[in-house]
């Protein structure tokens, strides 16, 4: 059954849908309302589904181990001058 604050799950019967399930039927979204303050209305949890995930896919390969290490020394540099 789902509540204005989340999703309760009893018994193993729908285990698997709840694990599977679709962002349009399960949604970390509300859950993760507190990040709009951090990132801004327009940037992941504070968009719709479908810009979220565009947003994500954007940003995809540069959040893999590979990239970040690249970017380390500017990372670095960047925080040193702050």
């Amino acid at each position: 059954a789902s509540a204005p604050w989340g999703t309760f799950r009893i018994g193993a019967e729908g285990a698997s849908h709840f694990y599977v399930a679709p962002d349009s039927e399960i949604s970390m979204g509300r859950l993760y309302e507190f990040t709009v303050p951090i990132f801004g209305p327009g940037v992941l949890y504070g968009v719709d589904l479908e810009t979220r995930k565009e947003q994500i896919r954007f940003n995809w390969d540069i959040l893999k181990p590979r990239s970040l290490k690249a970017s380390v020394g500017a990372m670095a540099e960047e925080v040193e001058v702050i």
